[in-house]
């Protein structure tokens, strides 16, 4: 077993109103959590799958979570090499946007990272067109947090804010659609 994701929801009192603990057999990670329009939460990351003959690789995953913190869907998101995602946000038409990045492995030592955006539907499809999506496997279980103070205090960090005077350039990055 190895690095699971562990999600808490806390009340304003700080105390635990949910615990879930999602278990895979590889590691996975969770670096974005966000509420959903339905009371419920959707979260990305990454999540190491057995893979190819190669070996395991790294997706990007999302899991949708019902108010209660109970899973509603999976998905793992396939790239070349690995892929990972940063960042979530529902979009107006129910559906969610995922920024996060790929790695493709062109030679020995040598990788190129790219950024990967994901317009998914609202139950994390992506199209008819599209052959990336796989199930997870991950399973649920609740968890046994205990909630205590951890002493930590504040400072002023006498920080004074100024114009960085950073300009705006176009990238001409280019765009490459995978799934239209």
């Amino acid at each position: 077993m190895g690095v699971n994701i562990w999600l808490l929801k806390l009340g304003p009192d700080r105390a635990v109103e949910w615990e879930k603990v999602h278990v895979e057999n590889y590691d996975s990670s969770a670096y974005s959590v966000k509420p959903t329009v339905d009371g419920g939460y959707v979260a990305t990351g990454w999540i190491v799958s057995p893979g190819t003959k190669d070996g395991p690789t790294t997706d990007l995953f999302v899991l949708k979570l019902g108010p209660d913190g109970s899973l509603e869907w999976q998905k793992a998101y396939k790239e070349d090499y690995a892929a990972m995602g940063d960042s979530i946000q529902q979009t107006s038409d129910g559906g969610y946007v995922v920024a996060g990045w790929t790695v493709h492995h062109v030679a020995e030592f040598e990788n190129v990272y790219q950024l990967w955006v994901l317009k998914l539907r609202p139950d994390g499809s992506l199209g008819p067109s599209c052959d990336l999506i796989t199930d997870t496997n991950l399973s649920v279980k609740d968890g046994t947090a205990t909630v205590r103070d951890t002493g930590a205090g504040t400072s002023d960090t006498n920080v004074e804010p100024r114009d960085t005077s950073a300009l705006v350039l176009d990238t001409n990055v280019p765009a490459h659609i995978l799934c239209p």
